[in-house]
């Protein structure tokens, strides 16, 4: 590159050159005119006192007469010039010749006459010939430098030229050619190793366009043709692309490569793979979401049941079973897969109960508030009429309500209970210090007492525990009945005393021994329990005597 730039420089200043040799050789000329004028005999017709004669500038005629002067030579020049350029086009002049061979091709012209001298003659031709020298160097690189260009040109547009092609069979297919004998050996082998490059270029770039439109053509016939999906193998694509409209009609597609080919209809499986499996999540997700819509909205139905009282805590599905499958919500749940109404009404009862604590918690704190308390008297009505009065009680399940109640209702039995026993308790104490107070009465309580007559001598503490006066009385008649069965049994037969008491002794006895028999009988328990079971037997074997001796006195 940087030798065409230096050529190109010199051919550009060529010209001016020559022209400055031509005007040198002018400026010569008219120097020896000027010369020629200052030493010709013929006088000036200027007066000596003129502004030239002495010396100074010249006039503007004069100077109009030298312009005139120098025109004038100037087309001599020209005129001279053209003749040595008609000479060079009929081949009898040229630049290697001298000035002596140029005259005799010269000298017999009528235009060589033009100027005077020889020397001006000589010198003109001097300068042509040192001008058309570079002009026919300069005619001649460009000259060369276009062959190589059209040799280059010619090359890349020929179709033999491949980039696998080498030089000695490419000099045996172009040495024929105009354009490859135009250029020399050298420049031509350095012209095609350059190309080779550019063509190899090329081929990489057209055979890399080919693959991208073969791959895209192909892909769009893929997707186009319905019978192909991401179940389809490659053998069964490739019968259905043979019978495609547009693969059969497209010469440059079914030279595509096959591995390129492959790489596309896997590319297009994977996609055809991915789309439908995203439409199966989508679908299955859609699914999922149906499902669960009829789930809650079975969930619901329980809830509605559970508001109103239906579905407790407490509540089984065999029970529940006629008012749930009437509704259509439970027909939605029969074609659902995963969790069964069974399962979710399970569920839900299951949750009903692990609210039990809270549920009690709730209770108890209302009942706190209202300052009520739930009794043998109070009924379940009462109690869920208690908690529903309140806003913490509304959430309240009724089954979980019923299960606390029972519980309250229980303690409060138990508790009665309890407290009916302990006045029995205190009864049984208070009568026996009564009844003791009797007995040490004097003068004694005889069987015919009355009981106006005794209780003005009672005046013990025992007897003022006593509450009520009927209650005294009762103490008192029972204690009149008791001796007097005492007196009679103590009148009675002896003989009937003795049979009496072993006809109990009698019934321990058999009691022991049915209790031992069906020791016997049962597994033989642990040396500890059959401890305990010997002592059980005997403690109720002596409280029965005592029993019997208390009777007896």
């Amino acid at each position: 590159m940087s030798r065409e730039v230096k050529k190109e420089e010199d051919s550009s200043a060529t010209p001016q050159v020559a022209d400055s040799e031509l005007e040198r050789a002018i400026a010569a000329t008219m120097n020896k005119l000027e010369k020629s004028e200052t030493t010709s005999p013929i006088k000036s017709s200027a007066p000596k006192d003129s502004p030239s004669s002495k010396g100074g500038t010249r006039s503007e005629a004069e100077t109009a007469a030298l312009d005139q002067e120098y025109d004038i030579r100037r087309r001599q020049v020209d005129k001279y010039r053209e003749l040595i350029m008609d000479k060079y086009r009929d081949g009898r002049v040229n630049t290697n010749m001298s000035w002596e061979q140029a005259l005799k091709h010269l000298q017999h012209d009528p235009r060589f006459k033009i100027l005077q001298k020889m020397s001006e003659k000589k010198q003109v031709f001097n300068s042509w010939k040192t001008q058309r020298a570079k002009e026919e160097r300069d005619e001649k690189r460009l000259a060369i430098k276009k062959a190589k260009e059209d040799l280059e040109k010619w090359l890349l547009e020929n179709p033999r030229m491949k980039s696998t092609l080498r030089y000695h069979k490419a000099e045996k297919l172009f040495s024929s050619e105009e354009h490859w004998k135009a250029v020399c050996e050298t420049e031509r082998r350095e012209i095609f190793r350059d190309l080779l490059v550019i063509v190899e270029q090329r081929e990489i770039k057209q055979k890399k366009e080919l693959k991208e439109r073969n791959i895209k053509v192909l892909a769009e016939i893929l997707d186009n043709i319905e019978d192909i999906s991401h179940t389809t193998t490659w053998a069964q694509a490739q019968r259905i692309l043979i019978e495609n409209h547009d693969f059969a009609n497209d010469s440059i597609l079914q030279g595509m490569d096959k591995e390129d080919a492959l790489v596309v209809f896997q590319g297009y499986i994977e996609n055809a793979e991915k789309l439908y499996e995203k439409e199966k999540q989508l679908e299955l997700k859609r699914h999922k979401r149906i499902e669960r819509k009829v789930r809650e909205n079975f969930v619901q139905f329980l809830q509605e049941l559970n508001s109103k009282g239906i579905l407790v805590s407490v509540s089984t599905w065999s029970a529940l079973y006629p008012t749930i499958s009437a509704d259509p919500r439970f027909e939605n749940m029969l074609t659902q897969t995963g969790s069964t109404a069974l399962d979710l009404f399970k569920f839900y009862v299951e949750d009903l109960k692990n609210r039990y604590y809270e549920d009690r918690h709730i209770i108890r704190e209302v009942l706190k508030d209202l300052n009520a308390v739930v009794t043998i008297n109070t009924s379940f009505d009462q109690l869920q009429q208690w908690i529903r009065s309140d806003d913490r009680g509304k959430t309240v399940d009724t089954g979980n309500m019923k299960l606390c109640y029972n519980s309250l209702f229980d303690k409060a039995q138990a508790k009665e209970k309890e407290n009916e026993r302990e006045i029995l308790r205190k009864r049984k104490r208070q009568e026996t210090a009564f009844r003791d107070i009797l007995k040490l009465a004097v003068p004694a309580v005889e069987p015919t007492s009355e009981w106006k007559d005794v209780r003005e001598r009672i005046k013990e503490e025992a007897f003022k525990l006593v509450e009520t006066e009927e209650t005294r009385q009762q103490f008192f008649d029972n204690y009149i009945k008791s001796i007097s069965e005492a007196c009679g049994h103590h009148h009675g037969s002896s003989n009937l005393k003795k049979k009496k008491k072993d006809k109990k002794r009698g019934r321990s006895k058999m009691t022991l021994t049915a209790m031992l028999r069906s020791k016997r009988r049962t597994p033989s328990p642990s040396s500890d329990e059959g401890e305990i079971l010997e002592g059980k037997v005997k403690a109720a074997k002596i409280k029965k005597e005592e029993k019997a001796e208390e009777s007896d006195a």
